[in-house]
């Protein structure tokens, strides 16, 4: 599952490249560990942020070990151990899909419809499981995803209040990574900025097939009735520039949090990979740890 919260690779250590991709292979781990195997799917940069985000505001660093690469057993990969960070991660990146994959089940167009259905079914105990230890943030997306379905429902509806159910599911679970008053503060507020830039890199990507199969995009009223490929694509890079001034806000909030470890990936993260990000909105995708490509 390719995400939006994405390292600049060229710009990362060898360590530090290490150290990611161990979190990587201990977020893909817990998920199958402690929800189902199904659920390995879920792994995704996003939530790896958040793991890392989540220990670099604790004392201490992750336990690394090699072990056997789930798909592929006979390779062994450093893998982060366990911890209440990764397993915190595990379990949203779970309720979230889930929500989300109920989304993509209104889909009209069969193959997308019936493989949603699929993976939401393979998951679905990893779901309760989740759901049974994070009641509170299943509620509000479910009820975020409920407010989003009816915003969708107007044509018109700008991008502010298009991304704001994204906005607000991601802020309330970055608000849990600390129990300090002035850091929950931050984090809400970067959550929230999180949020709104996925949905928004999310619409720039997917823009061309909604005009196409009729489906609602906030970014489809910057358009004619009937836009050829050309104002299309010059509707994107446009747009692009006014998701380069949020990265700057983004920034600004990030850099009042006390980060303890992890610094240089979280940096490169912010500094660099969201404009690798935007970047790439409209291009085919690849992947950061594994070198493939993603449809």
């Amino acid at each position: 599952m390719f995400g939006y919260i994405i390292p600049s690779k060229p710009d990362l250590t060898i360590r530090d490249f290490n150290t990611y991709r161990a979190v990587y292979c201990g977020l893909c781990k817990t998920l199958s560990n402690k929800f189902t195997a199904s659920s390995r799917i879920l792994v995704g940069y996003d939530f790896v942020f958040l793991t890392l985000l989540s220990l670099s505001l604790k004392d201490g660093e992750i336990t690394v070990s090699r072990e056997r690469c789930n798909t592929n057993p006979l390779k062994k990969v450093p893998v982060a151990k366990g911890n209440e960070s990764i397993e915190f991660s595990a379990a949203m990146a779970v309720i979230t899909a889930y929500y989300k994959l109920a989304d993509d089940m209104s889909d009209e167009r069969f193959i997308k419809k019936a493989a949603s259905f699929a993976t939401k079914l393979a998951i679905s105990r990893g779901y309760k499981r989740a759901k049974r230890l994070y009641p509170e943030i299943d509620k509000l997306i479910n009820t975020e995803m409920e407010n989003q379905s009816g915003i969708e429902r107007n044509s018109t509806s700008s991008t502010d209040l298009a991304s704001q159910s994204s906005a607000n599911g991601l802020s309330a679970i970055f608000e849990m990574l600390s129990e300090e008053e002035n850091t929950k503060r931050i984090l809400k507020r970067l959550g929230y900025l999180l949020g709104r830039f996925i949905y928004l890199c999310d619409a720039g990507d997917d823009l061309s097939d909604d005009i196409k199969y009729n489906r609602f995009n906030p970014l489809r009223n910057r358009l004619s009735q009937n836009p050829a490929e050309d104002e299309i694509k010059q509707a994107v890079e446009e747009f692009k520039g006014s998701l380069r001034l949020n990265v700057g806000e983004i920034a600004s909030t990030y850099n009042l949090l006390e980060i303890k470890n992890y610094r240089e990936i979280l940096d490169n993260i912010i500094f660099l990979g969201l404009y690798t990000s935007i970047d790439n909105i409209g291009k085919l995708k690849t992947e950061i740890v594994t070198g493939e490509k993603t449809e």
